[in-house]
């Protein structure tokens, strides 16, 4: 099962909706889903706003299926983990509270009622997982 995530833009998608699409002849521009809110998404070289898209190679090259430990090395974004893996996991963008980060999964809002915010402990990437940071 693929799952999208989608954090104050986090998103994670199936590789079916994140698509690449041919740029001026020089290769080719990815195209971010979570930005344009639409079926065919939206290239990165017009998006307007910082963008960071982390592929399903990416994430098969660094051998981690845990989210929370990619997202490390996302400029912009901070994580706290409360304890070994498992334990309380936060995500910050830009210095915001992790309450403040919005997290989308598989295009559906994703948080805590009780805390106001999404616990990144348990959220794994499937193979083909791919995933958006959209920050502004």
């Amino acid at each position: 099962m693929k799952t999208a995530i989608s954090l104050f833009a986090l998103v994670v998608a199936t590789p079916a909706l994140a698509q690449t699409v041919p740029d001026d002849g020089t290769g080719t521009d990815t195209v971010v889903v979570t930005a344009a809110r639409a079926p065919g998404g939206i290239s990165t070289a017009t998006l307007g706003s910082s963008a960071t898209v982390v592929s399903a190679q990416d994430l098969s090259d660094r051998q981690t299926v845990i989210v929370s430990d990619v997202l490390r090395d996302v400029p912009g974004i901070s994580v706290n983990r409360t304890g070994a893996v498992g334990g309380m996991t936060q995500v910050r963008i830009r210095g915001a509270e992790s309450n403040h980060t919005l997290v989308l999964i598989d295009g559906i809002e994703a948080a805590d009622p009780y805390y106001g915010e999404y616990d990144f402990a348990s959220l794994t990437a499937d193979p083909g997982a791919r995933v958006e940071v959209l920050r502004g």
